[in-house]
């Protein structure tokens, strides 16, 4: 019977058995799986609509900071960083949060 130090040795071993041509291809598909997982967590659209929301309620230098992980809730689809400048000169940062089927909803840090 294997136990998790086995298996996490034969992962290794396995590892360090690949060629040096396919270490680097390896590690190419798995920064561009991460790079493809994170593009996609935010939307341009929904930026657009918060930034007249915001701008009309005061906000200037409405900017995208991009991909914010933390702000949103789990049922959220996207989760777009900001960061702006309020009425008294203050930078204020926030996300955009939305999801399939539902509106945005503009969180304040």
């Amino acid at each position: 019977m294997l136990n998790r130090n086995s298996s996490v040795r034969t992962a290794a071993q396995k590892w360090f058995k690949c060629s040096l041509i396919q270490r680097p291809a390896i590690i190419l598909a798995m920064l561009l799986l991460c790079a493809v997982y994170l593009s996609g967590c935010t939307s341009n659209k929904d930026f657009e609509k918060a930034k007249k929301q915001l701008e009309m309620q005061g906000y200037t230098n409405v900017e995208k900071t991009g991909y914010n992980a933390f702000c949103c809730a789990d049922k959220d689809t996207y989760s777009t960083g900001f960061k702006c400048t309020d009425k008294q000169g203050n930078i204020v940062k926030g996300c955009i949060c939305s999801a399939v089927l539902k509106g945005i909803t503009i969180r304040f840090e």
